[in-house]
């Protein structure tokens, strides 16, 4: 038996991400928390969808239902342990950009 070692994620985003450079940084946690097992035999063809559609994008102009979407995947591979101790830092600023953008959209959703 070979001892592999399990990629962890690390930050690839600038001081100021925009929203493209974020979707790229989640993308690239999806692939590496999937090889963690933390999603459900019926949750990988729903998050795989998500993944193959934005993939693609070469630019990303979220909608608060659209972001809402990647935070709840964000807040279900945390509630299941899908991120390494090492990996908060990284993964908690990525979070705290995504939620401050879901908060704003959703002011501009409230006030319509």
């Amino acid at each position: 038996m070979t001892d592999e070692k399990m990629p962890i994620i690390e930050e690839v985003i600038e001081e100021k991400p925009d929203s493209i450079q974020e979707l790229r940084q989640f993308l690239a946690i999806l692939e590496i928390v999937s090889q963690r097992n933390v999603f459900r035999i019926n949750e990988f063809s729903i998050i795989g969808k998500f993944y193959e559609e934005h993939l693609k994008l070469e630019k990303w102009d979220p909608t608060y239902e659209g972001i809402t979407n990647v935070v709840n995947i964000y807040d279900l591979v945390s509630a299941r342990g899908g991120f390494q101790i090492n990996e908060y830092e990284v993964v908690s600023k990525l979070y705290k950009s995504l939620k401050e953008k879901q908060e704003s959209l959703k002011k501009t959703v409230d006030n319509k």
